[in-house]
């Protein structure tokens, strides 16, 4: 059980860490980022992040398995 929730945190760490290097000269972005918006670019950033977060996931808990 501990080593799925490394797994889960590590990636989620890394995905809120480059999200915030990524838009770290864009002020207007990061906000539309963390507003939690439905709709446009932040939207697609984090359901990406979310997908590649929880295929890494499956990967690493079934390879240890």
């Amino acid at each position: 059980m501990m080593e799925l929730l490394l797994v889960l945190l590590i990636p989620s760490v890394l995905l809120i860490g480059a999200t915030l290097w990524l838009s770290r000269d864009q002020s207007q972005l990061k906000q539309k980022l963390f507003s939690f918006e439905l709709s446009g670019r932040s939207s697609q950033i984090w359901n990406f992040g979310v997908i590649l977060i929880a295929t890494v996931s499956i990967i690493a808990f079934f390879s240890k398995r």
